[in-house]
């Protein structure tokens, strides 16, 4: 939800953290994969590091503006079965340091 505002796309966002989840998994079983070397798990680590560092991003400035922050969290439980608070939380979450963070991300 938080990287919506982004513009990335949402089914991809999800299979790069599925994806790098399973290859986390696999690690604390104990399963060896050659795949933790690859190309692939390189940019996964990559792609995770940019969605962490967006939400850290705008995190740290809803933490400045109490009163944003205070109606972010009252829209975030209803969010998931009300599409306006949905839509509310995306618009709340737009501008601000997104346009910086975003003009260094690398889609």
């Amino acid at each position: 939800m938080f990287l919506e505002p982004a513009e990335l796309d949402s089914q991809i966002v999800f299979q790069n953290i599925k994806d790098a989840y399973e290859v986390r998994s696999k690690y604390f079983h104990g399963e060896s994969s050659a795949d933790s070397r690859s190309e692939r798990m390189t940019l996964l680590a990559k792609v995770l590091s940019n969605y962490a560092r967006l939400v850290a991003a705008k995190l740290l400035e809803l933490a400045l503006d109490r009163e944003n922050k205070n109606r972010l969290l009252e829209q975030l439980d209803e969010a998931l079965l009300d599409e306006s608070s949905r839509k509310g939380i995306q618009a709340g979450l737009r501008g601000g340091c997104w346009d910086l963070v975003l003009r260094e991300q690398v889609r």
